[in-house]
């Protein structure tokens, strides 16, 4: 993922994406199964208030304390923003509700748009052979260069847990304590999100296919191509080829306020 200038920056900053230190790893992990259970009890179009009040006062998601419930619903907000007026969320929402098989990837993806630490680990579990072991302390080594002398050891081991266990959850590993890389499945609306996120950074025609995003989906370009083919003809977006020229356009995923902000 690379950002050309403060320009871009603060056009993907308002579309959702974050670049700062912060970073939820180092208490919790990409909270699928919270982030779950929250849609799944929650209108499609419900708004933050909506999703705070859920989580905080009627507490679906069980959570023991009011402080637990409190600083679930900062951790959530933190990953995915939980907001219709937030373009990555309410996008990632729209696929989440098309196909109930593409959530863990679609939170994955969505996380690592925000959460910094999350998006740079990603590199050492993506180029890592299928079948190999990536241990915690593996994970400390890696973060360890990616982050040099941000954390106390402690908090490196905790970071290093969480960032496997979210991995874990979105089908790059399997395993309790000894994980091991898996291959991912990613089906169409994956495909969808993944070449959506690159458009939003400035990616088009063939390039949206050798994004960071389109790698993240972790299969052979061509299969990228057929599913992004299976996700036109479900209205995700428009995909056209001729004369060995690729077309990709979203136009019923933004908005026309963030149209022009994309085209301006």
């Amino acid at each position: 993922m690379v950002i050309q200038n403060q320009s871009d920056k603060n056009m993907l900053e308002k579309l959702g994406f974050c670049f700062g230190k912060r970073t939820a790893h180092t208490s919790r992990t990409i909270m699928f199964s919270e982030l779950d259970t929250l849609l799944s009890h929650s209108m499609p179009e419900a708004t933050k208030v909506q999703y705070l009040l859920s989580i905080v006062e009627l507490n679906i998601l069980n959570k023991q304390t009011l402080r637990s419930r409190k600083l679930t619903a900062e951790r959530l907000t933190e990953l995915y923003g939980l907001s219709q007026d937030i373009c990555i969320f309410r996008c990632m929402r729209h696929l989440w509700y098309a196909d109930a098989k593409s959530r863990p990837l679609l939170a994955f993806f969505c996380s690592c748009t925000r959460d910094t630490l999350l998006r740079l680990s990603t590199e050492k579990v993506v180029s890592t052979s299928i079948g190999a072991t990536i241990s915690t302390s593996d994970m400390e080594n890696a973060l360890r260069t990616l982050a040099p002398e941000r954390f106390s050891q402690a908090t490196l081991t905790s970071a290093a847990q969480n960032i496997n266990s979210s991995h874990t959850q979105a089908g790059y590993l399997s395993g309790r304590s000894n994980k091991k890389r898996t291959q991912t499945n990613p089906t169409p609306a994956n495909v969808a999100y993944a070449l959506f996120l690159g458009y939003l950074e400035g990616f088009q025609a063939e390039r949206l296919f050798e994004s960071f995003w389109a790698r993240l989906l972790d299969i052979p370009t061509e299969k990228i191509h057929e599913l992004a083919i299976a996700a036109s003809r479900k209205g995700w977006l428009d995909y056209r080829s001729a004369g060995g020229i690729i077309d990709v356009q979203f136009p019923n995923l933004l908005t026309e306020e963030e149209k022009r902000m994309l085209y301006d």
